[in-house]
């Protein structure tokens, strides 16, 4: 079973909230007809040579190159044909801020995606965006949804900001502001990033997931190089695309596993990712009080603020194809659908408490999921079901897969000596793990990884911290059956 890409990052982001920053581009802004940063200057180029009355021709940087014997540096030409603060604040004011008759027509005002992006922000699905534009629109639209963005457009904010985990919402503009006289625009600029922005930029890539759109990655080597020096992968990275990849997308998107989502315009993909996260906050609203009582205790468990559950939304959401269909085997509807639902809400927060480490394993306790799995018999057909079930639903918490397979594996094994507790012969169902054991070298099969997992599972209350009586049962749980 597979899942669409543009519904797992909405199940993700709707689980995790806060977990994953945007990184936008130029693509974000475009629908508002507002200048690229490049655009500025070579408006800027035009007017500075129409104050020396001559025409700068169709290739206004060579022109300038030509003149000047320099490449054209923004400070410069803003102080050259503005020498006043002011001048240049009216100056600018013109390329970004829209006219009365652009207003009605919809120009350089927020998009459908700023508006959209804002409302997510305002949710708190969203903290932290990166941003290579110059302009204002996702401050103004966040604005107009109550939320005063904490900005960082040059380095020398970074010292006083909030940490991004800490503060509502933060805005880095890597490129700067267009009020900024520090514009990054030049090849030379755009190579390297000052140490105290390629520090935050280390951070963010490293703690958050990341949804990039509107980027082609080409003209920013030193972004390029702060996404590829990312030490950990904590959470999935999308790239949303429209079109052909650029060799320099291509490369990051190898580097940093990112999965791609084919999208017709910025404003379509932000519109329907906040319409698809809100749509599960509906459905959340929705659930029974024991379904919600499970997340919020598994949330309590888990001791880091930034991992957040990732899984338990998107699955509920295909419960009922489930069912269905092992309603259509059995035909005992009642009994069966609620079998699944405690079932899978079992599964969901073993996988994820086993990911997570021993601060998560109070979850494994034996009383909380004895129900998880049935009382007997062979599981490998669901198991194998459910196995591929979880797979794209876990690709955030846990992206290689064989990892996953083992930790699957793990969780299955603790769930027959769950049920084998509550039976007089100490025999709980198996699952797929036995038959993928046989191929398994010795000291890898799951009774071998259950080993080194036993002290944290005391620890964490397991048994009642009773080391002797849990052998007992995974004693008799391992014996072969006849």
């Amino acid at each position: 079973m597979s899942i669409e890409p543009s519904l797992s990052l909405a199940s993700s982001m709707h689980a995790g909230p806060g977990t994953f920053a945007l990184l936008l581009g130029s693509g974000v802004s475009a629908s508002a007809k507002v200048p690229t940063g490049w655009q500025v200057v070579e408006s800027l180029i035009c007017r500075f040579a129409s104050l020396h009355g001559v025409d700068a021709g169709d290739d206004h940087i060579a022109w300038y190159r030509c003149r000047t014997g320099d490449d054209p540096d923004y400070p410069q030409l803003l102080t050259d044909i503005a020498p006043s603060r002011t001048a240049r604040r009216t100056l600018l004011s013109g390329s970004f801020t829209p006219t009365e008759p652009e207003q009605k027509e919809g120009l350089k005002i927020p998009t459908k995606a700023h508006r959209a992006i804002a409302e997510l922000v305002a949710k708190g699905y969203v903290k932290v965006i990166v941003t290579t534009n110059f302009d204002r629109l996702i401050e103004t639209a966040l604005s107009q949804v109550g939320v005063d963005p904490q900005v960082i457009s040059s380095p020398a904010q970074i010292a006083g900001a909030t940490p991004p985990a800490h503060a509502r919402c933060t805005i880095i503009k890597v490129h700067g502001d267009y009020l900024s006289s520090e514009l990054k625009n030049t090849v030379e600029e755009l190579a390297r990033y000052d140490p105290a922005m390629d520090k935050l930029l280390d951070q963010v890539f490293d703690q958050y997931g990341l949804v990039i759109v509107g980027w082609s990655g080409v003209w920013d080597p030193a972004l390029r190089s702060a996404i590829l020096r990312t030490p950990n992968r904590r959470y999935s990275t999308y790239w949303a695309r429209h079109g052909a990849l650029t060799e320099e997308a291509k490369g990051l998107i190898a580097a940093r596993g990112a999965i791609e989502i084919l999208i017709d315009d910025a404003d379509t993909f932000f519109d329907a990712l906040k319409e698809k996260v809100l749509t599960l906050a509906d459905a959340v609203d929705q659930r029974p009080a024991g379904t919600a009582l499970a997340v919020e205790q598994l949330k309590r468990y888990l001791p880091d603020p930034i991992h957040r559950i990732r899984l338990h939304d998107l699955v509920m959401g295909q419960v009922t194809e489930l069912i269905a269909e092992v309603d259509r085997v059995t035909g005992n509807e009642t009994d069966r659908s609620q079998n699944c639902v405690e079932a899978l809400q079992g599964y969901e927060q073993g996988l994820l408490a086993i990911a997570e480490g021993a601060a998560s394993w109070e979850v494994l306790k034996p009383e909380k999921l004895k129900d998880a799995m049935p009382a007997g018999g062979s599981l490998s057909p669901i198991s194998d079901h459910l196995h591929d079930l979880f797979r794209p639903i876990a690709a955030g918490p846990l992206p290689d897969d064989h990892e996953y397979t083992e930790i699957f594996d793990v969780l299955e094994y603790l769930l027959g000596v769950t049920c084998a507790v509550y039976r007089e012969d100490r025999r709980g169902p198996k699952g797929e793990f036995v038959s993928r054991d046989n191929y398994r070298l010795e000291h890898q099969r799951t009774p071998d990884r259950v080993d080194r997992l036993v002290p944290a599972l005391l620890d964490a209350g397991w048994f009642d911290h009773d080391r002797a009586r849990l052998e007992e049962v995974r004693k008799k749980y391992d014996a072969p059956r006849s």
